[in-house]
C-alpha cells in the first residue's frame, strides 16, 4: 500500500494500488468532468456505492482468515489493536467513502439543476422536426 504521505503522482508501486489508488481515481474524475449527459440521482445513490467496498472489506477478512494475506494492514486483526482496531478503521474508511459519495451526488444533483435552467422540471429535448 502506498504510504498517506506519498505524493499522488507517484506510480512506482504493486501494479493493482497503482489501478485502484492512481489511475481509477483519475479516470472517474474524467467522467465526472467530460461526461455532461446526467440525470438527478436518488438519495439514497451514495448508500448503494458503499456495497463494493462492504464486500470487499468482508471478502478481505475472510480470505485473511483463510490465508493470512490482507490488501492493507488495517484490515488485520492480527496486528496491534486487534478486532477493536480494524473494526475502528474501517469504519472511518466507509465514513471517508460515504462523505465523498455525497459529496459526488450533491455536486451531480447540483450539475443537472444548472443544466436545466430555473425553473425547469425536465432537461431539455431537442425540438422534432414537424412532417
Amino acid at each position: 500500500m502506498a504510504p498517506p504521505d506519498e505524493p499522488w503522482w507517484i506510480l512506482d508501486m504493486y501494479w493493482p494500488w497503482m489501478v485502484t489508488h492512481r489511475i481509477a481515481p483519475l479516470v472517474a474524475g474524467l467522467d465526472w468532468l467530460l461526461v455532461t449527459r446526467t440525470v438527478r440521482g436518488p438519495w439514497r445513490r451514495p448508500l448503494v456505492w458503499l456495497c463494493y467496498p462492504g464486500v470487499f472489506l468482508i471478502f478481505s477478512w475472510v480470505r485473511g482468515a483463510l490465508d493470512g494475506w490482507y490488501p492493507y494492514h488495517f484490515l488485520n486483526p492480527g496486528l496491534d489493536g486487534g478486532w477493536p482496531a480494524v473494526i475502528a478503521t474501517s469504519a472511518l474508511v466507509l465514513a471517508a467513502f460515504l462523505l465523498v459519495g455525497l459529496l459526488v451526488h450533491l455536486a451531480g444533483n447540483a450539475r443537472v439543476r444548472l443544466a436545466r435552467g430555473p425553473g425547469r422540471k425536465t432537461p431539455a429535448q431537442p425540438a422534432v422536426p414537424a412532417g
